[in-house]
């Protein structure tokens, strides 16, 4: 089929209008018209001058070259975009586990310290010394102080 059009491509090789070929090698391509690299070189040799295949394989190595830097950039491109997904699931992911760690252990905090207010408390509901419950739980003796004055008011 290639071996066909040969003469109308070769006019339009003499008018310098090589998007029209860029189609047609486009097609042959897509159809499988063109198996191999040396049947289109075979085609070339026995169809067109030097001059004219030299003029089509320029236009051929441009058309390669922009079809690897395009090939480039949207491997760039998709590569981006997927290592964006997956930082963002990774980032996610470690975030939660960091947050449900830091969560965890303020709240064994949280319960410890609200425990030893429990107890700071039911010591002086038994009329402990403040001193002797700050020593026991090891809260500050000015929270301890502070509890008494609460329970002093919730009595009254």
């Amino acid at each position: 089929m290639l071996s066909a059009i040969i003469p109308e491509l070769r006019v339009i090789v003499k008018q310098g209008d090589f998007s029209y070929i860029n189609i047609v090698m486009a097609y042959f391509s897509e159809v499988g018209e063109v198996v191999d690299q040396k049947e289109f070189n075979e085609i070339m040799r026995r169809n067109f001058t030097k001059k004219e295949k030299r003029k089509i394989m320029t236009y051929a190595e441009q058309l390669r070259h922009e079809g690897e830097v395009f090939g480039i950039t949207k491997g760039r491109m998709e590569g981006l975009a997927r290592g964006r997904v997956e930082g963002m699931a990774e980032g996610k992911a470690e975030g939660k586990a960091e947050g449900k760690a830091e969560g965890k252990a303020e709240g064994i905090v949280v319960g410890k310290t609200e425990a030893v207010i429990s107890i700071a408390t039911k010591l002086l509901q038994r009329n402990l010394e403040p001193k002797e419950v700050a020593a026991g739980t090891d809260l500050p003796l000015a929270q301890v102080l502070k509890l008494r004055r609460k329970l002093r008011k919730s009595r009254q």
